[in-house]
């Protein structure tokens, strides 16, 4: 099996996955790992959350982003991205890269998902149609204030919304 390394162009971290390797054996062995989240946006600027569907086996029946994944073999990072944006949340629209992220969060006792999360932004007034085997709810909520709400409320939202909150924020004063 050949290893199909790269370089992040950004922070310059090497990152691991092209699908060859799956999440368990990434996880909790200290590699890393290509991801991507996507935050989808009404022409209000309002952000689209997804509450996890609870059969998810990383952070069931939390809010977060509006969908996340990670690239299959041999699959680009925007290919996947809006693929799955198709997949969980049923809509189509024009994605935009505008940030990479390094993150290691404790998924489990013990495990440790380290990833080059790439970030996506998109924005679209159509309604999602959710697979409910991916989220179970949605709602819009304005960015300004999201980091105090999810602080206060930590049992309800997924803990990396908060840690890279400021990241995105500024991506997003820069996008609208």
């Amino acid at each position: 099996m050949k290893n199909n390394s790269e370089q992040s162009k950004e922070s310059g971290l090497p990152t691991y996955s092209d699908g060859l390797l799956r999440l368990p054996k990434t996880h909790g062995r200290g590699m890393r790992d290509r991801a991507f989240s996507v935050f989808i946006f009404n022409t209000k600027g309002e952000l689209l959350l997804q509450k996890r569907a609870e059969s998810k086996t990383r952070f069931p029946g939390k809010w977060s982003n509006t969908c996340c994944g990670h690239p299959r073999k041999a699959e680009g990072r925007d290919d996947a991205a809006a693929r799955r944006l198709g997949e969980e949340m049923g809509l189509y629209c024009e994605l935009v890269s505008v940030l990479e992220i390094a993150t290691n969060v404790e998924i489990f006792k013990g495990v440790v998902q380290i990833e080059m999360e790439y970030i996506y932004f998109g924005v679209t007034d159509e309604l999602p149609l959710l697979n409910h085997t991916e989220a179970s709810e949605y709602k819009y909520v304005k960015m300004e204030g999201l980091d105090k709400v999810v602080l206060a409320n930590p049992d309800e939202y997924c803990d990396w919304l908060e840690r890279s909150y400021e990241s995105i924020m500024k991506c997003y004063n820069n996008f609208f």
